[in-house]
């Protein structure tokens, strides 16, 4: 991995940490022999750590990690009664209909070539999927989303901004025209906000936006400008 561990690490305590994965690394332990962030948190931490949100693999942005089962749990509990607010931004090959909109579809994945299958009706197998969406800005050719996931299912706002005709750029696997040559897709954990369950203060990050190039760097105009 290129970037100094030191840097990933956003926040830290004796309970969790908070990093930025970048993208072509998976955020867990997996099967493949490649060493995940989280395998490379653990040798610098000198501890064992569990993955509470996970984001895919081409993807950059806000991982949070428990430092203990105990915290884990606690955590992912947080998770499942929604208390953990997160946030994404993504860039977008065609406009989509609406402004502001909520997305339902019902997704299942398939294992064999790890992708999602969507559908617009329930049915066996298939799993309710939910995210709102936010148009923030319109540049030449893409389109800026901000995105929040009320469910969080595989590969969801990928498979769901391709239902609709709006895949991420670079995302080949839902719909983009072309993939990015760093093999990365447009689309960013940014945002990252819950009460501390151990202390009860509030925490709340945002990711650094990429500087890969120059679509992104207008990205962080746009959002510095709010």
């Amino acid at each position: 991995m290129d970037q100094k561990l030191s840097e990933l690490i956003v926040f830290k305590n004796r309970k969790y940490v908070i990093a930025q994965k970048p993208p072509g690394i998976s955020s867990q332990v997996n099967l493949s022999e490649e060493k995940s962030l989280q395998n490379y948190l653990e040798i610098y931490l000198k501890h064992k750590i569990h993955v509470i949100n996970r984001i895919d693999r081409p993807v950059h942005g806000l991982v949070l990690y428990a430092s203990s089962k105990e915290a884990a749990a606690t955590l992912t509990n947080m998770v499942r009664e929604r208390k953990i607010n997160k946030y994404y931004l993504a860039l977008v090959e065609s406009k989509p209909p609406e402004e502001t909109g909520i997305l339902k579809h019902f997704l299942s994945r398939n294992a064999k070539n790890r992708k999602a299958i969507i559908n617009d009706v329930a049915s066996p197998r298939f799993k309710e999927s939910i995210l709102n969406y936010e148009l923030l800005h319109s540049f030449e050719n893409y389109h800026l989303l901000k995105i929040q996931t009320v469910t969080g299912r595989f590969h969801q706002i990928r498979a769901q901004l391709g239902k609709i005709g709006c895949p991420i750029k670079g995302d080949v696997k839902y719909g983009a025209r072309r993939s990015n040559k760093d093999r990365s897709i447009h689309l960013l954990a940014y945002h990252l906000a819950f009460k501390d369950p151990f202390t009860g203060e509030q925490v709340s990050l945002n990711a650094e936006i990429p500087t890969s190039d120059g679509l992104w760097k207008d990205v962080a105009e746009v959002i510095k400008k709010g």
